[in-house]
């Protein structure tokens, strides 16, 4: 409940200022009707699709629709995993062109999930790994400045290590930050305060209605051109369906905390009224 209250102060505060902001999502398709579907292609690039290579796509949603500049529909593997370093090049080439589009002041904002590959840390507030040699962990305390007792075990030089861990960075945050862009990561498993997710069901039923060939190029083109003909008014739906949820769980805080406090006020009551009868 905390990390969704700090959200909704930084998203509800972005509102007020009137950033710019983006919501961000990555899916993968195939003819299968997953969540993160995947649409696949054998190996020799014809025929019906089968489950080896994969294209996913990658993409940002405003109040405007989906930004047409940023979209990115690539191959990736079986196990359609995004590759970290695509994903960096991406939040690079994205912040660069935002940036530019929308000038020095105005203020921009990607809302993005916690996937592993959003959260990569930086080298400097990477902490070390159990599995590290006590020559490696005692490095990276001399690196980070911190005293090294000499007669200390593994053992005790990882809780050292532990106990002064910096405050997190991440890669991704500093590439954005770069061009003035900010990072806001949305609480972990609330997919459904990502406006961006309502919008999958209609590329999924489109692609599928409109798809007869089973071939990356098609589902490549049936895909940009559903996102680029995406109409301002319903990315609005999207974005306002996302915000009765957003009250939703702002009313059930609201009522969580009436109640304890009511449950502190009687047992308060209970205490009282069992030290009046020890008396």
């Amino acid at each position: 409940m905390a990390a969704r209250s700090r959200y909704f102060a930084a998203i509800d505060e972005l509102r007020t200022i009137g950033a710019k902001i983006f919501w961000h999502d990555e899916i993968w398709a195939n003819k299968n009707e997953e969540r993160r579907f995947v649409w696949t292609d054998g190996t020799t690039g014809t025929g019906r699709m089968r489950r080896r290579k994969r294209l996913a796509i990658s993409a940002l949603l405003s109040e405007s629709g989906f930004h047409k500049e940023t979209i990115d529909i690539f191959e990736c593997d079986e196990n359609h995993s995004m590759d970290p370093r695509h994903f960096l090049g991406w939040i690079d080439r994205t912040a660069s062109l935002l940036r530019e589009e929308l000038g020095p002041d105005v203020k921009i904002v990607l809302i993005i999930d916690n996937a592993t590959w959003h959260n990569q840390l930086t080298e400097e507030t990477t902490p070390p790994k159990r599995a590290w040699r006590k020559e490696l962990i005692v490095q990276w305390l001399v690196n980070h400045k911190i005293s090294v007792p000499v007669k200390a075990t593994k053992a005790e030089l990882l809780v050292l290590a532990f106990d002064n861990l910096p405050p997190k960075r991440y890669v991704v945050d500093e590439v954005a930050k770069k061009y003035n862009v900010h990072i806001l990561r949305l609480p972990v498993k609330h997919c459904m305060l990502n406006a961006i997710e309502l919008a999958w069901a209609g590329l999924k039923n489109y692609v599928r209605d409109k798809n007869v060939n089973f071939s990356f190029n098609d589902v490549r083109n049936l895909a940009y051109q559903w996102m680029t003909s995406l109409s301002a008014t319903t990315a609005m739906g999207y974005i306002n369906e996302t915000r009765k949820i957003e009250d939703m769980f702002k009313k059930y805080h609201r009522f969580t905390e009436e109640i304890e406090d009511q449950l502190i006020d009687e047992d308060e009551d209970v205490d009282s009224m069992t030290q009046e009868m020890d008396v």
